[in-house]
């Protein structure tokens, strides 16, 4: 693997989001979010009053609920 491509598979992994854009990019409100995040659904870091959010941690969430739904829609078929 080149040295460019290793960059861009890490960029890619560790693009950083804050709490208006991960909510943006989850498509709920922001208060949805911060709730997601009390429950455990949505994992986050913490840096003093800032929650940050890994992108790729996202659409982890997103395969997540996309599956969960499409076995239960399958199963009442």
């Amino acid at each position: 693997m080149s040295a460019s491509v290793f960059n861009d598979v890490w960029r890619k992994y560790l693009e950083t989001l804050n709490a208006k854009e991960a909510a943006d990019f989850l498509k709920v409100h922001y208060q949805t979010l911060l709730q997601m995040v009390h429950k455990g659904i949505v994992p986050v870091a913490r840096f003093g009053r800032s929650y940050v959010f890994l992108k790729d941690d996202l659409e982890k969430v997103i395969r997540s609920r996309y599956a969960a739904y499409w076995h239960t829609s399958q199963a009442t078929t």
